[in-house]
């Protein structure tokens, strides 16, 4: 990394840091001239600093700096990405608010007001939902307690380009729950951290591409700003994954579980590496990374000819490893559309002219489009039809014949997968990447250098690693960051597991009515408009319409969407809360599940069948209320034998989500066992759940009717509701039914006046079609919580 790129970043990541210095009490001076004291505390570099106490053009301006000083950089990049969030609120209002709280990006994408985060640091243990505004959320006190945790962190990290990634993972923790700006006039919906991180990145391009230019002189970005804001001097550049689901379901073992789990991970961190390998070879950090997810990123770089053939090269080494590997299986597709500092603050030319970064993002697509459409040199085509001369027998995990077995039919592939997946889940274990192969079970992977190794470990063992002189890569924390570490990278992770890698029998094996297990399969509904349009409004000019979709507003919710699927997650299912089913034992709290993937927007979680269901209610719940219902969720939920092939299951689930997105014309639907039994998440956590399976557990909790006899009377009963036609019902078999369960003994007993409330319900229910089918679900609900093995047809 150019030093006076590392500068920029540092500068740049820190530039506004004296605003947590006034609004904690602690300086009231500006905050440039207090963010520079604050930072002086812990590093001398003069560069640094004066990236901090420059940033504004008053203060650059005759400034006795280095023609070439980053400062200039930092100062252009923060006017940019200013230029990329500040948006006024409409409001006639002067002046600031220091204890203005930081707004909801999800408010501004439905245009509605009222969502706001308290200040506080990031914590992978909690969510962090937005509340309504209130004088508390940000305080003085509040401030302080964020401003101290960054003195102490600070004091410890080593300012250098091997820890610029640590700094970046730090201001994360202590500025994403703060308001960039608290102008009165201002959306607050953007973040000091994403403020920052997107001036750091920029920063950085504008560096790295001044000295590939050959110039010395910087003042241009100064006193020239509106000429440099037309050149195209940035590259917006995406990856994306193909054949993610095939590779994903190709397991064909019985042990499908075991590496589910690993082999969806694996594709996260082959994009994780990816990125951080270009970006390492390009001399940037991961400020320059807008969002990564799904297999899936967008990444901000300079456009210089070095930075085109590093892009290239590096996804040429990876396709060509994975080919070498998996065939036509596995593929990244990589382009760039080149930008202007104009382009990312989405200025049109003229008001009548289309918005700039839309129409940069469609390029883009177009052109990740025809690089999967001609994925292929001759070269490859030929090497793709060749006899590899690998083994005769096929894998019994993945099925491929091309590769070299061990005495158990498993390929090294496959056998690494297996031996990884306990260690890959284990809470605190962090992810080492070497060069050298470890003598541990590890993870391979492409690297322009041939392959590199992820080996998983607790952080007291691979800093002692460290410390004995162990040549590494890079470590990867896991939802956890951990500053110190050089080279190290925070990363999101949905890697909850109740049985930490185990089997399906285990997790189905709870005790709670049949042995079953549930597969969960849901997504954001239309998510990709949402990235796309989400902030686009009505207007009479493009520019009215474009006022708010912003790169900063993008990258910002992409954030808050990957914060919410790959760390909350886990705290969703290790800490649940809402619905619940069945009572549990005393102290049971965590969910009988394990997620195999969770990421971008894509969700797939295997468990214990009534588990299952409870924790997707939840989670759309907890989505709901997280994004104060911006977007929508939809799920297909299927209930199997242990034994069922796990690979069928996740496919046949997946076509039951379908179903349940296509039934509802604004979709937010759950498809239950079947596409017969498709409802709005509300219905089926209200009607069916709370109401109508309730009515029918307090036949048996509240000692009504005997438990045997109306589980043969609910079979019974159960079948006259699916056999009725035309909206029809044999009204005299179904009184006769629910005659069975009344209690025999006093008629004037309380016991049986709530009989007969029940059984009015009941009967009210079953004449009408749409509550009869509501009533299905919740009598297959009902007996199959209470319904034993041996019971099993």
């Amino acid at each position: 990394m150019n030093k006076r790129t590392y500068q920029a970043a540092v500068g740049g990541l820190l530039h506004d840091v004296g605003k947590l210095c006034f609004r904690a009490g602690t300086d009231c001076r500006g905050h440039s001239k207090s963010g520079a004291d604050f930072v002086k505390k812990f590093v001398q570099d003069t560069d640094i600093l004066d990236c901090i106490r420059l940033h504004h053009r008053g203060e650059l301006c005759g400034a006795a700096v280095a023609k070439d000083s980053p400062a200039y950089a930092v100062y252009i990049a923060d006017n940019i990405a200013s230029g990329s969030d500040r948006r006024e609120s409409g409001d006639d209002l002067a002046g600031f608010d220091p204890c203005l709280p930081l707004a909801s990006v999800f408010d501004t994408m439905k245009n509605k007001r009222g969502g706001f985060y308290a200040a506080e640091v990031f914590s992978s243990d909690k969510i962090t939902y937005p509340q309504a505004k209130d004088t508390k959320l940000a305080s003085c006190d509040r401030y302080k307690e964020i401003l101290d945790l960054l003195a102490q962190e600070l004091a410890v990290t080593p300012f250098s380009e091997e820890y610029v990634d640590s700094i970046l993972s730090l201001t994360e923790c202590c500025m994403c729950y703060v308001p960039s700006s608290t102008a009165k006039n201002q959306i607050s919906d953007i973040s000091l951290f994403d403020h920052s991180k997107l001036t750091a990145g920029i920063a950085m391009c504008i560096s790295e591409y001044l000295i590939d230019r050959g110039e010395d002189d910087w003042t241009r970005l100064l006193d020239k700003s509106n000429d440099f804001y037309g050149e195209k001097a940035f590259l917006l550049f995406s990856a994306d994954i193909s054949g993610i689901q095939n590779f994903i379901y190709s397991i064909v073992s019985k042990g499908a579980m075991r590496s589910l789990k690993t082999r969806s991970a694996w594709l996260e961190l082959l994009m994780e590496s990816f990125i951080d390998e270009m970006l390492d070879l390009c001399g940037l950090s991961r400020a320059c990374l807008i969002y990564s997810g799904g297999g899936h990123c967008y990444i901000l770089l300079p456009n210089i000819s070095s930075v085109k053939d590093t892009v290239k090269k590096t996804a040429d080494a990876y396709n060509a490893w994975l080919m070498r590997q998996y065939g036509s299986d596995l593929y990244i597709a990589a382009g760039y559309a080149e930008a202007t500092a104009n382009d990312l603050m989405n200025k049109p030319e003229s008001s009548q002219d289309k918005a700039p970064l839309n129409e940069l993002f469609i390029t883009l697509s177009r052109t990740i489009s025809q690089k999967k459409l001609h994925r292929y040199s001759a070269e490859d085509i030929r090497f793709l039809n060749s006899d590899s001369g690998g083994a005769e027998r096929e894998c019994v995990n993945c099925g491929r014949s091309s590769v070299v077995l061990d005495k158990n039919s498993i390929c090294e592939q496959c056998a690494s997968f297996v031996k990884t997946a306990a260690l890959l889940g284990r809470p605190g274990n962090l992810i080492l990447v070497t060069r050298d192969k470890p003598n541990c079970p590890c993870l391979e992977f492409p690297s322009t250098g041939g392959s590199v190794y992820m080996s998983f470990d607790l952080e007291s063992n691979i800093r002692k690693f460290i410390a004995e002189g162990g040549k590494y890569i890079r470590v990867y924390s896991k939802n956890k960051p951990y500053i110190g570490l050089k080279f190290s990278r925070n990363i999101f992770m949905g890697e909850y597991s109740y049985n930490n890698g185990g089997s399906l029998e285990e997790l189905a094996d709870d005790g709670k009515g049949f042995r079953r297990v549930s597969v969960l399969r849901a997504d954001v509904d239309n998510l990709g408009a949402a990235f796309i349009n989400g902030f686009v409004k009505d207007g009479k000019t493009e520019s009215e319409r474009h006022f708010y979709n912003t790169l900063s507003r993008k990258a910002a919710f992409s954030r808050q969407m990957s914060v919410f699927f790959r760390c909350c997650i886990n705290n969703l299912l290790e800490k649940p809360e809402g619905l619940t089913i069945y009572k549990r034992n005393s102290g049971e709290e965590r969910k009988k599940a394990a997620v195999v993937y969770s990421g971008g927007d894509d969700l797939f979680i295997v468990g214990a069948w009534a588990d299952v269901i409870e924790s997707a209610i939840n989670i759309r719940d907890a989505f709901k209320k997280y994004c104060g219902g911006a977007l929508t969720l939809s799920a297909g939920m299927g209930i199997y034998e242990v034994k069922y092939p796990v690979i069928k299951s996740a496919v046949q689930t997946g076509d039951l989500e379908s179903s349940a997105k296509e039934r509802f014309e604004d979709k937010d639907a759950a498809a239950l066992f079947s596409d017969e039994m498709i409802y709005k998440w509300d219905v089926l956590r209200d009607e069916i759940i709370g109401e109508k399976l309730a009515v029918l557990k307090s036949l048996i909790s509240d000692n009504i009717i005997d438990r045997a006899i109306g589980n043969s009377a609910l079979y019974n009963i159960l079948g006259l509701l699916k056999d009725a036609e035309n909206d029809k019902i044999n009204l005299a078999r179904f009184a006769y039914q629910l005659a069975r369960l009344a209690p025999t003994k006093n008629t004037n007993s309380e016991k049986y006046k709530s009989f007969r409330t029940v059984s009015g319900r009941l009967y009210t229910w079953a004449v009408d079609a749409k509550s009869r089918k509501q009533l299905i679900t919740a009598i297959y609900i009902y007996v199959y919580l209470t319904r034993k093995e041996e019971h099993n047809v």
